[in-house]
């Protein structure tokens, strides 16, 4: 993977385009989309360009709400949905899974079944959809969570750049699809300091 080394020192939407405005910061890419192993900072850097005015959206947005109706139906209650798709639970094996963690159970209906097994854009084209309505409102979006070359080639459609987190989390090669990163970056951040150098970092390559 290749990629420029950048080394730098939640906000609603009807606040989004103020928040800039006010700032007086325009961002440098309309859409930025943020890839990295688990736990590699991808969340508290699309929490900074939030601040700048960023609309924070996620490719697993779609199967994340499929994941939560089907729970719904097995009759799991609504707090504990949340603990395994966003919480504790998301690594503990669950009876309503078949004793497989939420992990495996999302990894396998978004990679498996919905890439595979329905299209390759099965879940990216919502996305596009969202992110291009936000575009034309005139508000900057920025990617958590690119796993896979059509998601990387969607930001650059859309006019972003592609940044890869690296430095903490897991390694950012694995064993399944979802975490093989199988394209290069625009950029790349490097996060093995502090949590303020990572959102300095992400903010330069936003604003310059």
């Amino acid at each position: 993977m290749s990629g420029q080394e950048w080394n730098a020192g939640d906000a609603d939407l009807a606040d989004a385009t103020i928040l800039a405005a006010a700032s007086g910061q325009v961002p440098r890419f309309p859409v930025i989309g943020l890839a990295g192993p688990q736990y590699s900072g991808k969340s508290t850097a699309a929490k900074a360009l939030a601040g700048v005015g960023f609309e924070r959206l996620r490719f697993a947005a779609p199967l994340k709400a499929a994941f939560r109706g089907l729970l719904a139906e097995l009759c799991v209650a609504p707090d504990r949905i949340e603990r395994m798709i966003e919480g504790d639970l998301k690594e503990v094996p669950a009876p309503e899974l078949s004793h497989r963690t939420p992990r495996h159970a999302m990894r396998t209906l978004g990679t498996e079944w919905g890439r595979d097994l329905m299209a390759p854009d099965f879940w990216v084209s919502p996305m596009i959809a969202r992110a291009s309505d936000l575009l034309a409102r005139g508000v900057p979006v920025a990617f958590e969570d690119v796993r896979f070359p059509n998601e990387a080639a969607a930001v650059r459609a859309l006019g972003g750049i592609v940044v890869m987190i690296e430095g903490r989390g897991g390694s950012a090669a694995a064993a399944h699809a979802s975490e093989s990163f199988a394209f290069e970056a625009d950029a790349v951040i490097d996060n093995s300091g502090c949590l303020e150098r990572l959102e300095a970092q992400a903010l330069e390559i936003a604003l310059g």
